[in-house]
């Protein structure tokens, strides 16, 4: 029987290149990797093929407490790519994300008595990378026509096709 430990996010430092550390980071949500798919139909049945076409990808991250000077650094770079850096802790492992892409949305939070200011900002991400302890778990540059998915680059035969 496999143990498997549950994952706890315990607070994140949350860094843009060119600017440092900006926040520290209450609530995240990584790129979810998905796929087009598509349904052809036969004479007798239809058929899901999946393509190896990536959907948009969009990351949310909620930062604690605002400063004055991330928030005027970040609004100039409404429009021009970002680079965030994520590092936190799960099940005693040290994990680091980066994320390249536009700042496609920034929100506050409602005003509450006693509740901690929080901004969140949504990324339209063209670059994503996920290291678990070193390791790459997943390696996703648009730009320069890279999908690695635990190791192994799906486009890799596509991008030879194109490149030559």
């Amino acid at each position: 029987m496999i143990n498997r430990k549950g994952e706890a996010f315990d607070g994140a430092a949350i860094v843009v290149e060119g600017l440092g550390f900006i926040a520290s980071g209450a609530k995240g949500k990584l790129p979810d990797i998905e796929f087009t798919q598509f349904t052809s139909m036969s004479g007798v049945a239809e058929n899901t093929i999946d393509t190896t076409v990536l959907k948009q990808m969009k990351s949310t991250l909620e930062l604690l407490g605002e400063n004055k000077v991330y928030v005027q650094a970040l609004k100039k770079r409404k429009n021009k790519l970002a680079a965030f850096e994520i590092r936190y802790t799960s099940s005693g492992k040290q994990v680091l994300v980066t994320l390249r892409g536009t700042i496609a949305k920034s929100a506050s939070a409602d005003v509450e008595i006693g509740k901690e200011n929080k901004k969140t900002l949504e990324i339209s991400v063209n670059f994503y990378k996920k290291e678990v302890d070193g390791y790459v778990e997943n390696l996703i540059d648009i730009d320069n026509m890279i999908c690695e998915l635990d190791g192994e680059d799906i486009w890799a035969d596509q991008t030879a096709f194109l490149i030559g």
